[in-house]
């Protein structure tokens, strides 16, 4: 892996961890190749455009049951409760919050970044020609996913 790529993935791997210990008090770690991908109509979706300075896009992929528990926790609700207005909410604010770590790692001081709005449900909001690049962590024995696409957005990690 060059050193590109292995700077982005020291980034979201610290903006993932840390925004799950802190709002999700839950222990995460990376995982390189998962050994069983989650089924396609099992996974919750939320993706956020990066507008300034670096365009591109994150995108967070989670299972059902991953949101679920997290919601338990921060909530005090039974599974049972839980609709999906209330997981879809709380993904893109975990989206949203690993968007805002990552972006304070990689913009300059001396520049401000500005973030469209997490939407949930969608494949993609960018280019469906940019580079992209996903990583993979486990949080309760769940696999999910951060992806970050954007030649841009993925070039500046070098530089950061």
């Amino acid at each position: 892996m060059n050193h590109k790529k292995s700077r982005l993935r020291e980034i979201i791997a610290s903006a993932v961890g840390e925004t799950f210990e802190e709002m999700a008090f839950l222990e995460v770690c990376q995982v390189e190749d998962p050994d069983e991908s989650p089924e396609e109509e099992s996974l919750l979706k939320a993706s956020l455009l990066v507008h300034d300075p670096f365009p591109g896009e994150l995108c967070l992929m989670a299972p059902r049951s991953l949101i679920a528990d997290v919601a338990m926790g921060l909530f005090s609700l039974e599974k049972e409760n839980i609709d999906d207005l209330t997981l879809f909410d709380l993904l893109a604010e975990l989206l949203n919050t690993i968007a805002g770590k990552i972006m304070n790692q990689i913009t300059p001081q001396d520049a401000t970044f500005r973030l469209g709005l997490p939407e949930t449900g969608v494949e993609s909001l960018a280019d469906a020609g940019a580079q992209t690049v996903e990583f993979y962590f486990d949080g309760d024995e769940k696999v999910f996913s951060v992806a970050a696409s954007g030649d841009a957005f993925i070039a500046q990690a070098e530089f950061c």
